[in-house]
């Protein structure tokens, strides 16, 4: 008997089921739960948070359009080496003072593809122009940003993003490309 019972126990202990093993396995899934509540809680407020900046995104990119009208935006020929200069201006049509303008921008080909720095190979570049800048004022004349991309078939680039932050701390911005088209000089 005392055989059998040693016989039985050894038998448990390897498959993984005497009461210590049983033990073990329920605190590690007690544990691998926990971390599992652990990072759904942390995912679910990651969610919230990009609900709660997309909303205040929405909220702000309405007021772009009473903001900021680009006057001209253009690059440069390519370079010898292929750099392409940008060019940006714009006129400040809110009632507040610009502290810095930012601008998301991607270059293009004569035939209307994406085209990325063949130094880097960025595609997306941000710039940035620094105030202060008045209410009905411009910015950005004489001024450029040089070499932004190195790819001798840049022909044109778009505005993808634009960023006002003022004076007074507040700061609004929009991606949405049907908001920054409303701001973009009128075609001839």
């Amino acid at each position: 008997m005392k055989k059998l019972l040693l016989f039985v126990l050894v038998v448990l202990t390897f498959i993984g089921c005497s009461p210590r093993a049983e033990q073990k396995a329920a605190k590690e899934k007690a544990k691998q739960d926990s971390i599992l509540w652990v990072l759904k809680a942390m995912a679910e407020e990651d969610s919230i948070n990009a609900a709660k900046v997309k909303l205040e995104g929405e909220k702000n990119a309405d007021l772009i359009p009473s903001s900021i009208q680009i006057q001209k935006y253009y690059t440069s020929e390519p370079n010898s080496a292929g750099g392409v200069d940008v060019y940006l201006n714009f006129k400040n049509i809110s009632d507040k003072t610009v502290k810095y303008a930012s601008f998301t921008l991607v270059p293009y080909n004569a035939v209307g593809d994406m085209v990325k720095s063949e130094i880097g190979g960025d595609t997306y570049k941000k710039i940035q122009l620094t105030g202060p800048i008045k209410p009905g004022a411009t910015g950005g004349y004489g001024h450029y940003w040089s070499t932004l991309w190195y790819n001798s078939t840049i022909t044109h680039m778009k505005i993808t993003g634009i960023e006002l932050e003022y004076m007074d701390g507040t700061t609004i911005s929009t991606n949405n490309e049907s908001i920054i088209s409303q701001v973009l000089p009128k075609k001839k």
